[in-house]
């Protein structure tokens, strides 16, 4: 039951500051998986500058 009324407590009036932490670290989680991503990409690309200007300006 302490699930239950700790989900209420979120959701009331009471959340605004968890729902605000929440939509924070989703943001960030959101900026890091991109940048992670985007360096694996390129990185996958190699050292051909010409491939690599060809994908970004496209």
């Amino acid at each position: 039951m302490a699930a239950l009324s700790s989900l209420a407590a979120v959701l009331g009036d009471e959340g605004g500051d968890a729902r605000r932490g929440i939509a924070f670290s989703a943001l960030f989680g959101i900026a890091a998986a991109l940048t992670i991503a985007w360096t694996v990409f390129m990185a996958t690309l190699g050292d051909d500058p010409a491939l690599q200007s060809r994908v970004v300006d496209a």
